[in-house]
């Protein structure tokens, strides 16, 4: 099989057109294992366009809010490409988000429905009363949504596997084109502690995809494996896990948890599949270097190992590079800059404790803020001062925050 994804992220001006030009290019291609479950790109994109129809025939259109609650599954796949087929506006929601978290972010976005597995229902049905919340399609796994107990002002749950049955005269929605259209509110707390709505349109988040795709300059293998354990929710598992994936034409290994107290589950994946790349937190890959299992072999396959989140200790890169000769790659971003902002040098890496350079496309300066007297201006190399960023990834503002998204973004410059 050969495959030819090269101009697929430079040439999509949305989302879902990274998907229907690898589906078109290689649709027979492996798009996600999940344990024993296999879906090919051409069976994905007929799933998306069938849910997106199916969603659209219940009201859902563009620029609706529609949370996903949910880990690494092919319920967040299908449902995150369907909701930009709409050009409805995904909300990521932590499947640990509770209480008033999550009555804060549903109510604040107006969310419409709500896509998760029936393991959550427990915590919705304690928020959804009172919210604009009309629509709940989950995926069973418990059987939860026939036998658990319903508050009256909650709609009945809907079977997330029923509305991927084509109805009677089935035809796929209408292409979308805008670029600018918001495609995605990024919850993130923050330094303040009060959740904030990032919005990312399909340009941001394709120029992110496209910043990643020009630094990954190795090797390719045609439909090499890439194992998702940073969670789709989080931006950093969205884009390089999710979006990059779809975009080189990659096979995702999704990983729904991660037991950091058993981690052989996972040594399994990793001598199973043979990942050409794996993205993980620090923590994860001190676990896994830690670990009797972590060997030179195990690793043989992965040619980009990333690290972003925090800092990645020195020790956890010196034992990898030990085992291996090959570095990880840190990487430093944001949900405002749509995922990574910056990443050591592929291959050479980059001095300890670096993030690197900024990825192509985005510019970044170390200033000193104005104090009232004296201008914003350019600090001077070793003098502490914060880091701004520029370019077409850069988040449009926050949601319904329009003093704080003119604070944070001044003259074009993210600070």
């Amino acid at each position: 099989m050969s495959m030819d994804t090269s101009g697929s992220s430079a040439s999509a001006t949305r989302l879902e057109h990274l998907l229907a030009a690898t589906a078109a290019a290689s649709p027979d291609a492996t798009a996600l294992i999940l344990q024993q479950h296999q879906i090919r790109y051409g069976e994905l994109l007929q799933r998306v366009e069938v849910l997106a129809a199916n969603l659209a025939a219940q009201g859902i259109g563009r620029g609706d809010h529609v949370a996903l609650m949910l880990p690494n599954t092919p319920t967040y796949v299908i449902a995150f490409y369907a909701l930009m087929r709409l050009s409805a506006i995904a909300v990521n929601l932590s499947p640990t988000n509770q209480g008033r978290e999550l009555s804060h972010v549903l109510g604040e976005t107006g969310a419409v429905a709500v896509i998760s597995l029936d393991v959550f229902l427990p915590a919705l049905y304690k928020v959804l009363p009172g919210t604009a919340v009309k629509q709940l399609i989950v995926t069973s796994v418990q059987g939860l949504e026939a036998t658990l107990p319903r508050p009256p002002e909650v709609p009945a749950p809907q079977r997330f596997e029923d509305l991927l049955r084509p109805r009677p005269g089935f035809a796929p929605v209408p292409q979308q084109t805008a670029a600018d259209d918001v495609a995605l509110l990024q919850y993130t707390s923050g330094a303040t502690g009060v959740p904030k709505g990032v919005m990312l349109s399909h340009r941001n988040l394709l120029a992110s995809v496209a910043g990643i795709c020009d630094w990954m300059q190795h090797d390719e293998t045609p439909n090499a494996a890439v194992l998702c354990i940073i969670p789709f929710f989080h931006i950093f598992g969205l884009v390089i896990g999710l979006h990059v994936s779809v975009a080189k034409g990659y096979r995702m290994i999704v990983v729904p948890r991660v037991d950091a107290l058993d981690l052989m589950p996972l040594f399994a994946l990793i001598e199973a599949h043979r990942p050409m790349s794996i993205p993980a937190v620090p923590t994860l890959w001190a676990a896994l270097l830690s670990h009797p299992k972590a060997s030179a072999a195990i690793f043989d396959s992965v040619l980009v190992a990333s690290s972003g989140g925090a800092a990645l200790p020195a020790w956890v890169q010196a034992r990898y590079g030990a085992l291996t000769g090959r570095r990880i790659y840190e990487a430093y971003g944001l949900s405002e800059a749509a995922g990574a902002s910056h990443c050591t040098p592929y291959p050479q890496g980059g001095p300890e404790g670096s993030i690197g350079k900024p990825l192509p496309g985005l510019q970044a300066r170390v200033v000193i803020a104005s104090d009232g007297d004296t201008p914003e201006r350019e600090a001077a190399v070793g003098e502490v001062g914060e880091l701004v960023l520029k370019g077409p990834a850069i988040t449009q503002g926050y949601f319904h925050q329009p003093a704080l998204s003119a604070r944070a973004l001044r003259d074009g410059w993210l600070h």
